[in-house]
């Protein structure tokens, strides 16, 4: 206590105590634990959320917690160069035509199996020409727009669209499979929307706490300054929800 006492004195006596960084850290500090306080004070650690909330809740976020309607859509790739003269191109084209007929007349384990032994695409050869899931009408960064349109034209699973050319070259386009729109059932969420209710509510009681500690003040912001201070990146961690329950 000595040691401590005795430098905080030789401290004063420097002047650190009047150090701008130091006196704002220790406003900061100040005002953390009294907004912390009042907060505690007002109910923070007791907020409930009542089961006629989170139905509410649910029922009035339905876009959150619906599935849209999806397909999944398989390809065999034969790339051809976009500087390529015109002749092997044509050649590539007609081999495409040919696999293509294979195709058509091969069912879901033919396809695959022709993807594996044909297609140039490698993030898809090997699980037999299989892209995943991607949902009809929406923009696919991934996918040249000519095959989006043969994949919008595709409707029934097992349907083949014509032969696809695009500048690397030429696609059989496949609709693999479908899956309806749906929507998550409540007990499936309902920890995630009660989360998200206590963290409206506990926004809900800090806004007023700003409120009441401004009343009565008078307030004036010197524009000027405010402008001249430069733009610093922001630094408070804010607290994120939790993502949906897969």
């Amino acid at each position: 206590m000595i040691r401590f006492e005795s430098l905080l004195a030789n401290a004063r006596a420097a002047g650190l105590d009047r150090d701008p960084e130091l006196v704002a850290a220790l406003n900061r500090m100040v005002v953390g634990k009294f907004q912390e306080d009042q907060l505690h004070r007002r109910g923070l650690d007791s907020i409930q959320v009542s089961d006629a909330e989170i139905q509410q809740y649910h029922e009035g976020h339905s876009e959150r917690f619906t599935t849209p309607n999806q397909a999944r859509l398989g390809w065999i790739h034969r790339r051809a160069s976009p500087k390529a003269a015109r002749a092997p191109r044509e050649q590539l084209r007609k081999e495409a035509q040919v696999l293509w007929n294979q195709a058509r007349q091969a069912g879901d384990d033919g396809y695959r199996q022709l993807a594996v032994q044909h297609s140039d695409d490698q993030a898809t050869r090997y699980a037999g020409g299989d892209t995943g899931w991607f949902v009809p009408g929406r923009i696919t960064w991934r996918w040249e727009p000519e095959i989006m349109q043969a994949a919008r034209d595709l409707t029934q699973p097992g349907d083949l669209a014509p032969l696809v050319e695009t500048r690397s070259g030429f696609y059989i386009v496949k609709l693999l499979g479908t899956q309806p729109a749906s929507r998550r059932p409540l007990a499936e969420v309902r920890d995630w929307i009660q989360y998200q209710l206590r963290m409206e509510k506990a926004q809900q009681l800090r806004e007023k706490l700003f409120e009441e500690v401004q009343a009565g003040l008078a307030i004036e912001i010197n524009r000027a300054s405010l402008e001249a201070i430069p733009d610093r990146p922001m630094q408070t961690a804010i607290a994120r929800p939790p993502p949906l329950p897969k």
